[in-house]
């Protein structure tokens, strides 16, 4: 048997057993019961609200011990909320008002328990909707003391996913109004990226006073979705600053090839491949007849970085070993574009480029003046 044909063989073999458990995994999120519905406050104050999906255990010795924490979801006020959980056990919802925004419960913070009529439990597929939570104004717990979300978020994600399809929440440090440092930034990686991926654009010093968004490849799809939602849903907070890096905004040839020939579709791919109806709903409130434009907020600037180094091997319409370039200069995404900016990068290698770090550091240094500072 030659080399070359023992090679073919096993990629065929790593694809099928990488198919294989596509399947397995999609099949079992197919069996994932759905919580949703609204959640308000009788306290009429700007504070987040934190809806928590409890989990049966029947473990403990006394009532108050049999729930373990499962997930939360939270708002900037007044809004809807959504959790998938793992089918065969029993939920309760509890919801409480954030005053001083730390996503920890204090005594005197309006509180929400479950009741009976708020306990669940999970059939396969099942979904319940227009679950309506309003969190009294002299709402407590059963029981006192501080209940803090964000450190009973430390879980695998092997264990989260036993639980909800919600992932692990990584809860950074919380700056007050008196520090310098007073914008936070997000990064949002590609589909197959991580967190890791952003670690040398995060050796940058920051200090300002709004919310930004940096994107790498799909998570840019990801994050102007969000972005019009949250602008639309009259979200609080100012979003002055978008960057994307390398996103495929026209969708990727790939992901209509693998709809066709794959044997199990991933269901991403349908989103991804050009002209899909999720990429059209990012530019236009009318996706079927695209006649409607749906833009950003007025005050988010969206600086749109592209890269156009190919690879060795790489053949075809012009790309950076991933992506083409005109997928990434979409005319929609042009449109809606503060500025362009190209890199002789590869779709990976633009992560590391010391040219796009300064460039980062220089838009973020642009938010305050622009704003105003407190």
């Amino acid at each position: 048997m030659s080399a070359r044909f023992a090679l073919l063989l096993l990629c065929a073999a790593l694809q099928g057993c990488m198919f294989r458990d596509v399947k397995e995994q999609q099949q079992r999120i197919a069996t994932f019961c759905l919580f949703e519905g609204e959640v308000a406050a009788e306290r009429r104050e700007a504070a987040p609200l934190v809806v928590m999906l409890l989990r049966e255990t029947g473990t403990g010795a006394a009532p108050n011990e049999t729930w373990e924490l499962a997930d939360h979801f939270v708002l900037d006020g007044p809004g809807r909320w959504l959790f998938r959980a793992n089918a065969g056990a029993t939920y309760g919802l509890a919801a409480f008002q954030d005053l001083n925004r730390d996503l920890k419960y204090q005594p005197g913070e309006p509180f929400l328990r479950p009741d009976a009529s708020g306990v669940f439990t999970c059939a396969a597929a099942e979904a319940r909707r227009d679950i309506a939570l309003r969190i009294p104004a002299a709402g407590r717990p059963r029981v006192g003391g501080t209940f803090d979300v964000a450190a009973l978020q430390a879980r695998t994600l092997h264990d989260q996913l036993a639980l909800t399809l919600g992932q692990l929440t990584a809860v950074g440090e919380i700056a007050a109004l008196s520090d310098a440092r007073k914008i936070p930034v997000l990064f949002v990686h590609g589909i197959n990226g991580t967190p890791a991926n952003f670690r040398a654009l995060m050796q940058l010093q920051h200090g300002f006073e709004r919310f930004a968004f940096v994107a790498h490849s799909m998570g840019g799809l990801v994050s102007r979705g969000f972005l019009l939602r949250y602008g639309e849903s009259g979200g609080r907070a100012a979003v002055p600053l978008f960057v994307t890096i390398a996103t495929p905004w026209g969708g990727h040839k790939g992901a209509e090839l693998g709809i066709k020939t794959a044997p199990v579709v991933v269901r991403v791919w349908v989103d991804m491949a050009p002209g899909s109806e999720y990429q059209s709903a990012l530019f236009y409130a009318d996706p079927a007849t695209r006649r409607e434009p749906r833009r950003l907020a007025a005050g988010t600037q969206h600086h749109l970085l592209f890269t156009f180094k190919q690879g060795s091997a790489t053949l075809g319409d012009a790309n950076d070993g991933v992506v083409t370039v005109s997928s990434q200069l979409s005319r929609e995404a042009q449109r809606d574009g503060a500025r362009l900016y190209g890199f002789n990068e590869t779709h990976m290698s633009v992560l590391q480029s010391e040219e796009v770090s300064v460039l980062l550091n220089e838009l973020l240094l642009v938010v305050p003046s622009r704003l105003g500072r407190n």
